[in-house]
């Protein structure tokens, strides 16, 4: 395999993408609220203590969304003083079950809108180049009630909370030198402290959530280390009560948006791989910088580490040899109007069923598109089917053009499996996008293509038997019923390959559109 095709794919997405415009953002809770009736615990774990994490949500709106800076309100027991901040951390995540590998295990009372398992993004002050930190004292300060040990399991997580809490007030100003670039989404905001000396921080409470700040406006949530991957809510599920209060917390957030991701397109093939454990699953990857000014530091990641058990790595490569160039996950940059393309290796450690995995191009600078530069991967404990699939179109550019609103289009679609022989059920589809296509396929002869299995096209699925580095073809057939508009990032078909558990093994897509 080239990255020729890689490269069309990638060149093709350049055109739905238009230049960024960047607009101020910022969402704040407000002050805490008086009286303060919440002081929720949240503290990085050291000096014997647990990690707590108290979480209040925001959302996200535009294509892009960059938050530069954060600001939260606290309480300090009197045992401690500002000096004794010795770090500071704050985390993203998204709302369950998003970045979950973990369905829900009956320990809490829902986790419907709680946070996610794992963190979508982490930023901390051990690490200077990601995050700094200022604190500045308020004055005296007391709430009406406080949760930092009552974090427990049902049933008995409704302890009423722990009662009123004294310290100082402060506030704590972060600068987020490593920004978080979100796309448009609900998200938890978790911040943290720790201190030398052993003394707990407490997030203050803001002016409740009722009314709600905003359409979807959660509660805040908590918890510790051993009710982790689990989440209780502070009012609903610790404090309780008929009706049990809700608090949002007090926090800010600010940066820029942006209308459109940076113009750099990115592509991906195969589009999937599926192996054993231990195994590396390697892909192709073709970054395109369509602008004016070199893109710098390039590389390539996957999306909410930790998602996934397994390790990975990039590397450069010359396109005409595939051949590896310049040292293992070192980032590039891309002159304008050039590219730069890679080969992604991941090495599952364990079990995992196919999974979307997507990827940050250059800090986020391409958007991801499903199908297009995500891989969908998948590990078994045992050999299993790993079907690399390749479209080929008439015009070589990754598009099936249908001549009119109720045209005819094709594309043809080679396989080569790398993995344990077995049944394979073939089928085509459009994804999430509801399109006004009629879609037909067939295995065919690799010589005259003429379809052998079935002998005409068929709505499908089909199924056949493919060894160990066999190889097939298919034809796929398209009947337009209305227009659909050029927008090659959704407006898509898929082909998709599953074995006889129904376990996708396979996967390869192009982009449709009327002419």
């Amino acid at each position: 395999m080239s990255h020729s095709t890689c490269l069309v794919v990638a060149a093709a997405l350049i055109f739905s993408v238009s230049p960024a415009w960047a607009a101020p953002f910022s969402f704040s809770t407000g002050q805490p609220d008086a009286p303060t009736r919440m002081a929720a615990a949240t503290r990085v774990e050291g000096s014997g203590l647990i990690e707590i994490e108290a979480a209040d949500d925001f959302i996200t709106t535009a294509e892009q969304t960059t938050i530069t800076a954060a600001s939260f309100f606290g309480l300090l027991p009197f045992t401690a003083i500002v000096s004794n901040i010795d770090q500071v951390a704050v985390e993203i995540y998204r709302v369950f079950p998003l970045d979950s590998a973990n369905p829900p295990d009956g320990r809490v009372p829902t986790r419907t809108n709680s946070p996610s398992d794992v963190a979508f993004d982490v930023r901390s002050s051990d690490q200077p180049a990601a995050l700094t930190f200022a604190v500045t004292n308020l004055g005296n300060a007391s709430t009406t009630n406080s949760v930092l040990n009552g974090i427990n399991p049902i049933p008995l997580q409704t302890t009423g909370g722990e009662g009123p809490a004294t310290g100082a007030l402060i506030r704590i100003d972060v600068t987020l030198v490593s920004p978080f670039r979100l796309p448009p989404g609900h998200y938890f905001f978790v911040p943290q402290v720790r201190t030398n000396n052993g003394v707990t921080f407490f997030w203050l409470s803001a002016a409740g959530n009722n009314p709600p700040q905003f359409t979807g406006d959660l509660q805040a949530w908590i918890r510790n280390a051993n009710l982790d991957p689990d989440w209780l809510r502070i009012g609903t599920d610790i404090v309780g009560g008929a009706p049990a209060p809700t608090f949002n917390m007090a926090f800010s957030l600010t940066g820029t948006t942006e209308a459109a991701l940076p113009a750099v397109a990115a592509a991906i093939l195969p589009s999937s791989r599926s192996v054993q454990v231990g195994t590396p699953a390697t892909a192709f990857a073709t970054v395109i910088n369509p602008g004016p000014t070199t893109v710098n530091g390039v590389g390539i990641s996957i999306n909410a580490p930790g998602g996934i058990p397994a390790t990975f790595s990039y590397q450069t490569t010359d396109p005409t040899t595939n051949l590896v160039t310049g040292t293992p996950n070192a980032p590039a940059s891309i002159p304008p109007l050039d590219k730069q393309t890679f080969v992604i290796a991941l090495t599952p450690t364990a079990a995992i069923p196919p999974t979307d995995v997507s990827f940050s191009f250059g800090g986020g600078n391409a958007p991801v598109i499903s199908g297009v530069n995500t891989l969908l991967f998948s590990a078994s404990t045992t050999p299993v089917a790993d079907i690399v699939a390749l479209a080929a179109t008439a015009g070589n550019d990754g598009i099936v053009n249908i001549p009119g609103s109720n045209g005819n289009g094709a594309f043809a679609v080679a396989i080569v499996n790398v993995g344990a022989s077995g049944t394979i059920s073939v089928s085509v589809d459009t994804g999430t996008a509801q399109l006004p296509v009629i879609l037909f396929l067939c295995q065919t002869n690799s010589a005259t293509g003429q379809c052998v299995n079935p002998p005409g096209p068929t709505p499908g699925p089909i199924a056949l038997n493919v060894n160990a580095q066999g190889t097939a073809t298919f034809g796929i057939f398209v009947a337009g019923t209305g227009n659909v508009p050029f927008f090659p990032g959704t407006n898509r078909i898929f082909v998709r390959f599953k074995d006889a558990g129904g376990a996708i093994r396979g996967t390869t897509s192009v982009a449709v559109r009327t002419q």
